[in-house]
């Protein structure tokens, strides 16, 4: 069973132009490309680390081959996050990720919001899900009280979207 560190060297190794690990992963940087999965069953590309929802793609500067990695990876081995053309610092690229992972369940709890008021066919729900919309915000309390008699329901939903 291969270690750690062998996983990784031989899924970045062979991809870049550089040929020892801390040259190569700074050939590296975050797209900007989010997937959300749904459910945690994906693999890192880097690491091989399994049950991972979301992933964050990295491509090679010289190669242009790209990586579905866990957001672990890119902090771990500083793969380089830009916002509006400038290298975000580590604290800052932390901050970045952990904002596109709020978005990625805020989105994916309005689609289970909207399947719910679909199923439904609920005034109560399909207004509540405008608020949620317009203020691109879960606050539970607010939620709650839009929700009326779903609030349990809209409970359920909110957690199972967030995992």
């Amino acid at each position: 069973m291969a270690t750690y560190t062998q996983r990784v060297r031989d899924s970045i190794l062979p991809l870049p132009v550089a040929d020892t690990l801390p040259k190569a992963f700074e050939e590296w940087r975050f797209t900007g490309q989010t997937h959300d999965h749904e459910e945690p069953h994906e693999m890192c590309q880097l690491c091989g680390q399994e049950g991972l929802r979301y992933h964050f793609e990295i491509q090679n500067d010289f190669t242009y081959h790209t990586l579905d990695v866990g957001s672990h990876c890119i902090m771990q081995f500083d793969v380089a996050v830009y916002e509006d053309g400038r290298r975000l610092s580590p604290k800052d690229a932390r901050a970045r990720l952990h904002k596109l992972v709020q978005k990625m369940r805020l989105e994916s709890c309005i689609k289970s919001l909207q399947r719910l008021a679909h199923a439904e066919s609920s005034q109560i729900l399909a207004g509540a899900l405008l608020t949620i919309r317009q203020t691109r915000s879960l606050h539970q309390s607010r939620l709650l009280s839009s929700f009326g008699g779903y609030a349990a329901m809209v409970s359920i939903t909110i957690r199972r979207s967030s995992t």
